[in-house]
């Protein structure tokens, strides 16, 4: 157990700086920024030059599905009230206007970053070891990817607390169906209400500002 979380932290720690330079350096056009999407969480694979890769190949298709679409609900559910207040179109006009790049990051937290953050902080979890040794290093990397968020993203405690219960739940269905695409499936759909408001929010902007430029016509 000491061992696998050694690795795990050593990893992460190598990962989190060169992730950091990638989001810092790789910026321009829009090859540049795809490739920025793609390479950002990269450095987290390479936990598996040790590990071994999870199985993808077991468990009911339909019925891992059902489960990740149950609990992707139930957080969709926690996470509500702020959801409909950022796709409420009243609100629009006083958020942050965001930027191409901005709409283009939300895209890779609905494709690359949920496959890559699962492979990390699920994926080297040893969901068919003893159940204390799989409890403790959960805890370990569920508290990984809440701080690497944390340091990111936003500093708010009730932000973290909804990034715990999403490790937990991505937890109960990889530990329930053994197969580290349900956790990926359940990841992409939690994203998905984030960047559906970020999309309509960018085009209520640029339709703000098309309405704008003809009315000066």
């Amino acid at each position: 157990m000491l061992r696998s979380i050694f690795i795990i932290f050593i990893s992460y720690w190598i990962a989190v700086p060169l992730s950091y330079q990638i989001r810092k350096v790789v910026r321009g056009d829009l090859v540049l920024q795809i490739a920025r999407i793609i390479a950002v969480d990269v450095p987290f694979l390479i936990v598996y030059f040790i590990f071994d890769f999870p199985r993808v190949d077991n468990y009911n298709l339909s019925l891992g599905v059902i489960i990740s679409l149950i609990f992707a609900l139930c957080y969709i559910l926690l996470d509500w009230k702020n959801i409909s207040y950022a796709n409420n179109i009243a609100v629009f006009p006083f958020l942050k206007k965001p930027k191409r790049y901005q709409l283009y990051s939300r895209f890779g937290e609905i494709t690359i970053v949920p496959i890559i953050e699962e492979l990390f902080f699920r994926g080297t979890i040893p969901i068919n070891g003893d159940i204390v040794e799989t409890l403790v290093i959960f805890i370990f990397s569920g508290l990984l990817f809440s701080f690497a968020h944390y340091i990111v993203e936003s500093r708010e405690l009730q932000t973290n607390l909804k990034l715990w219960v999403l490790s937990l739940f991505s937890f109960i269905i990889y530990f329930i169906t053994k197969n580290i695409i349900f956790s990926i499936i359940f990841h992409v759909i939690c994203n998905i209400p984030w960047f559906i408001s970020n999309y309509r929010l960018y085009k209520y902007n640029i339709r703000r500002e098309s309405l704008k430029y003809v009315r000066q016509k």
